[in-house]
């Protein structure tokens, strides 16, 4: 199973941290996500600073791919911010997005991949109505916002719909993934899991990440 890291911290000292940690073991070239909470859209706020992304990433590993997931209120305002910054990969939320060509072009410009983050109550089909413009969907198993969340298994039935109804859009999944349900994850159809707290929380987040990827 394909699995990529998530960063969901409240400030620039934990992520840096675990920037340091990801060095020691993650390919590189691999991606990297980092959960940005507005406390708008989300009930806290996570660590948010854009400018200090690129800063960021050429001090502690300038070969990783970054993505960004926008769990905000307002995408379109702040989503160049972050493509400036280096993002090749951004996430915004259908629930919030109102402006899917703004979204699509402006990732254009940047060489960026435009991926449509769906909540666990939004239904399939709505998430279907996107697969024509966006060839990646990320499918949530947590509400938006907090880490360490205990994943919704009723989320795998959405994977194995949209999979079915569209084979050709790359699924990932995050949020409360770990080794109990990777297995379920990657039999429902999914094509990439994301993973924060059960990477990072780990006693040996190398083997925790190892063991993810080997299912």
């Amino acid at each position: 199973m394909k699995i990529q890291p998530v960063i969901n911290c409240e400030n620039l000292s934990c992520v840096e941290g675990r920037l340091r940690l990801l060095k020691t073991f993650l390919p590189a070239g691999e991606t990297v996500h980092f959960d940005i909470a507005d406390g708008t859209f989300t009930s806290n706020i996570t660590w948010n600073a854009s400018n200090e992304l690129r800063p960021m990433i050429d001090h502690y590993d300038s070969q990783l791919r970054v993505g960004v997931h926008l769990m905000v209120d307002k995408p379109e305002a702040i989503v160049e911010k972050w493509l400036m910054a280096g993002a090749k990969e951004v996430a915004v939320h259908l629930e919030r997005l109102d402006d899917r060509n703004f979204f699509k072009y402006v990732c254009g410009e940047y060489n960026a991949e435009p991926v449509i983050a769906v909540s666990p109550e939004t239904p399939a089909r709505t998430a279907l109505g996107y697969v024509d413009d966006f060839k990646k969907l990320l499918i949530l198993g947590v509400k938006p916002g907090l880490s360490g969340q205990k994943f919704q298994p009723a989320v795998l039935e959405k994977v194995t719909e949209i999979k079915r109804a569209a084979p050709e859009v790359v699924v990932m999944v995050d949020g409360g993934v770990d080794l109990d349900n990777i297995k379920s994850i990657a039999e429902a159809g999914a094509d990439i899991a994301l993973s924060g707290s059960y990477i990072f929380e780990a006693g040996d987040p190398a083997k925790a990440y190892a063991d993810l990827s080997n299912v």
